[in-house]
């Protein structure tokens, strides 16, 4: 059931969780701050270590899926993700994979099974009732909401271990993953997060399809090009003073008015706003917010990309890129 981890796009995370998970208020600069930019990887686990905070599990129990999610996923923790020599798929490697299909259909969760966000539901599901999945065995007696509440990070990781993913060898490793988890991310808030880091709130959405979320916000009684009105909502939750636009030539605009211009092929910072020329005519069709930049590669998140919320990379000089507003 294991996977081991290869030919994954490595995006280089957030600015932001050096706030969130470091303390402290103020955004660094991504080149002052290389030993506290996230892996993806690790923004993976600490999304899923969000989402189950929200359903009360405690954060021993949190660290103790953790441990077992690193090592099933190969410390990747991708959840589009199929097992190398094997049937298993995804987060906990369900197999085979339609297994997880059957669990999405019979809970009623919405959202694609190669979803992050889906797949952490499933496992909460499971963890919810009676024949689900999860089984209580003699050495770990311990039902679904009683794993949820348990206090102690190795027994939570073996129990996890045992009544749910059940591997075939024992895995004494998971619990020291585990461990590391909880050093990581205990204590940790993501409502610390200073109100200039749009980032953050972009990230959250990240998934969303349709974007009906963000063109109504705006005033829309029906769907528009929404990658403006995406990029305006996150930096209206984020409580900064950001004027809001639709269309992305008026965003240039009301940058440039203000003296807050990067031009393209310079190194943006996290939390700028950019502009794409896709048809190279001088005229912006498509904005986003810069996750950081590393190694020469911008990374974005985006919204109205293929009609959804998505992370994407490009490189610092790519003819596409327009531009930065600071906000």
């Amino acid at each position: 059931m294991l996977k081991v981890f290869g030919g994954i796009t490595s995006i280089i995370m957030l600015i932001f969780f050096s706030v969130v998970l470091f303390g402290g208020s103020i955004l660094h600069k991504a080149e002052s701050s290389q030993e506290q930019a996230f892996s993806q990887p690790e923004v993976n686990a600490w999304q899923i270590w969000e989402q189950l905070g929200d359903k009360d599990y405690s954060e021993e129990a949190r660290a103790g899926i953790l441990g077992n999610i690193d090592q099933e996923t190969g410390g990747t923790f991708e959840a589009d993700i199929d097992e190398n020599s094997g049937n298993g798929y995804g987060l906990i490697q369900w197999t085979p994979k339609k297994i997880l299909l059957e669990q999405i259909n019979r809970a009623g969760i919405k959202g694609g099974p190669e979803l992050l966000k889906t797949q952490v539901e499933v496992i909460d599901w499971e963890l919810s009732g009676e024949g689900r999945g999860y089984i209580p065995t003699k050495s770990y007696p311990y039902s679904g909401e009683e794993f949820k509440k348990l206090k102690n990070v190795k027994t939570a990781a073996r129990a996890y271990e045992k009544n749910r993913e059940r591997p075939r060898d024992d895995h004494p490793e998971r619990q020291a993953l585990a461990q590391k988890w909880f050093d990581r991310f205990s204590g940790k808030d993501s409502s610390s997060v200073s109100s200039s880091n749009i980032v953050a709130f972009a990230l959250d959405e990240l998934g969303n399809r349709g974007g009906e979320k963000f063109w109504s916000w705006y005033g829309y009684s029906q769907r528009v090009e929404w990658c403006a009105t995406f990029v305006s909502w996150c930096g209206n939750q984020s409580g900064s003073e950001f004027e809001k636009f639709a269309y992305c030539p008026t965003g240039i605009n009301l940058f440039r008015s203000k003296g807050k211009w990067l031009t393209a092929g310079q190194r943006p910072e996290s939390g700028y706003v950019i502009f794409f020329d896709w048809e190279s005519d001088g005229i912006s069709d498509h904005v986003g917010l810069v996750i950081n930049y590393e190694n020469g590669v911008v990374h974005t998140v985006e919204g109205n990309s293929n009609d959804e919320v998505k992370l994407q990379q490009y490189s610092v000089k790519s003819a596409v890129i327009s531009g930065y507003g600071i906000p």
